[in-house]
């Protein structure tokens, strides 16, 4: 009897471990890929925690980083994995043309292009990176490419482009907050 139960459970704690390993095998899957969100009046990529991004120059794949990474090395701070939903994204695109309008900052370049930017906001593809920062909070990290290119598949890159005043423009926006806590034009990336 007593075999029979220790068999039982072993049973049971092996069924559990495989549940709870295939739950993050799929998990983990379902983090690694570039999404195309196309909703009226905006489209971009969201690029998922886990997507590696080749930034090889010559594309050999020997320097494979994921979007984490990326961010780390241009925040002024410790951050975490976290990838937003399409809602967090959409709630966020909703709000966007008040949040610009508001934001307050001391750069006249900024200042100056924020007209062009907001008479042209639909015009702009997006890329879109999720992070938590040190204090835990849920963060966005955006590029805005103005672009005439129809986005019918999601990016599989981040761009960098340097030159061409408001064509580009770069935020960081804080959830918890509801504020842009960076607003770059054409800034380094």
């Amino acid at each position: 009897m007593r075999n029979i139960i220790l068999k039982i459970c072993i049973c049971f704690l092996l069924v559990i471990y495989s549940v709870m390993a295939i739950g993050q095998g799929i998990t983990s899957c379902k983090l690694n890929r570039s999404v195309l969100i196309n909703e009226t009046g905006f489209k971009g990529t969201l690029f998922q925690e886990n997507y590696i991004f080749d930034l090889s120059p010559d594309r050999s794949g020997r320097f494979n980083v994921n979007g984490l990474w990326f961010i780390k090395n241009i925040a002024d701070d410790s951050i975490s994995a976290w990838t937003p939903e399409k809602s967090e994204i959409k709630m966020f695109e909703k709000r966007l043309y008040d949040l610009v309008i508001s934001h307050k900052t001391d750069n006249e370049h900024i200042n100056d292009n924020i007209p062009e930017i907001l008479d042209n906001l639909s015009e702009y593809k997006r890329q879109y990176i999720g992070f938590r920062n040190s204090k835990k909070h849920n963060c966005l990290w955006i590029q805005f490419i103005r672009t005439e290119e129809i986005l019918s598949t999601p990016d599989t890159m981040i761009e960098r482009i340097f030159g061409g005043g408001a064509s580009v423009f770069l935020i960081i926006y804080n959830f918890r907050k509801d504020m842009i806590e960076y607003l770059s034009v054409n800034g380094a990336i």
